[in-house]
Formats: structure tokens, sequence, C-alpha cells
């Protein structure tokens, strides 16, 4: 059976007040889809109902439905660090493994003098607050676009690490300032910050376009 827009529309209003991340959401969204879509009922039915069942049936009812996004958070968390390692892993991996050597190379001849090493970690304060500044440009796009156009999409379950992964980001670049004279003193030192920063954002912006998805149904 096929649905007309009023009848998604009862869908997403629904799904609205029982879930609270995008991925659920889609999950769930998914699933009612499907079960309508296999019944012969060529008659109007009715939605809301619908979704109630599919949510029951499949899931266990509303309060266990919260119950397993809960769960998913932390479920969602360990495949975030555990893929972000792997991205960061690819970086001492062949053919990455180059770019690597490269950036190490030129941070070891622009090191050796102070005006060298104020240079890298000039770059290095720079992209430190980039993934922070990312989310909070981002946020702000998502809210401006909900204010004018009524477009409004829900969290997803991948921003929880994804923020944790930026704000650590930017509490390294704080103790980086707090410890940026003695850095300065020291070429290796500074070598590794600029190599290693290099890396860590790279690896946060590949884990920020990785997909990640659920399969929550009972």
């Amino acid at each position: 059976m096929i649905l007309n827009e009023d009848q998604l529309a009862d869908i997403r209003q629904e799904l609205n007040y029982a879930v609270r991340y995008k991925e659920t959401y889609d999950e769930v969204y998914d699933h009612v889809l499907l079960a309508i879509e296999a019944t012969d009922n060529a008659q109007i039915i009715y939605t809301t109902t619908v979704t109630k069942q599919v949510i029951d049936e499949e899931f266990g009812g509303y309060e266990t439905l919260k119950s397993i996004e809960k769960d998913s958070i932390k479920l969602m968390n360990k495949a975030m660090r555990k893929k972000h390692w792997q991205n960061i892993r690819q970086f001492f991996n062949i053919p990455v493994i180059g770019f690597t050597l490269a950036a190490t190379v030129a941070a070891y001849f622009i090191s050796g003098n102070m005006e060298g090493r104020k240079i890298l970690l000039g770059f290095v304060s720079v992209i430190s607050v980039m993934p922070l500044s990312f989310l909070l440009l981002k946020r702000l796009v998502i809210k401006i676009r909900e204010w004018y156009f009524g477009v409004f999409t829900k969290q997803s379950l991948k921003e929880n690490y994804i923020l944790i992964a930026a704000l650590l980001s930017n509490s390294l670049f704080n103790l980086l300032n707090a410890e940026n004279h003695r850095i300065l003193m020291n070429g290796g030192v500074t070598m590794l910050f600029f190599v290693f920063y290099t890396i860590y954002v790279l690896s946060f912006f590949k884990l920020y376009q990785d997909e990640f998805k659920m399969n929550i149904a009972r």
C-alpha cells in the first residue's frame, strides 16, 4: 500500500514523540513503512495506530524502545571510538603512511629554529579548535534552517562521541597554550605536536563522514 503525504506526516509526528535520536527514528520509520507496504489493505488506514502496533511488535513498546535507545548510546560511542582509532592507525599504514612521513620530515626541518617552531605551533593552534568550531557552525546552520524553513532535524546519536572528540582536541589546545614556552624550546616536541594534531584532526573529520547504522528491532 502506498501512503499519501498526510499519512507519512502522521507517522513522522508520532515518531517524533516516541524517540529522541535520528538513528532510532530512521530505524523505526523504515520498519513502519515496510509493515504498511506489506499489507494488501487498499482502504484508508490509521497510520498512528499502525505505528504504535509496529512499535509494540518489533520493539516491545514505547518504554522498551526508549530503553533500547539509551543502550544504543553506549554501543554507538564504543563503535565510534573503535572507528576513530582505526582512522588514526590508517596514517601509519600503506599508502597513507607516505603522507605521515612527509609531514614528519617537513616538521623536522621547520622546527629547526625558533621561528619555525612558532609557525608550527601557530598551525597547531588553528587546527586544534577546528573540530569544535565546525560542530558549533554546523549546529548554528541547522538552527537557522529550522527557524526560517521549518525543517527540523533530530539529534544524531553519533554527535555524542563527536562532541567528546572535539572537546578533547580543544582541551589539548589549552594545555598547549599553558606549556607554550617549554614546547618552543624543544624542536622534537613541537614536531610531535604538529604531527599528532594533523593526524587527529584529519581522522576526526573522516569519522564525522562515516555512516553508523543500528539494528534495534527485536
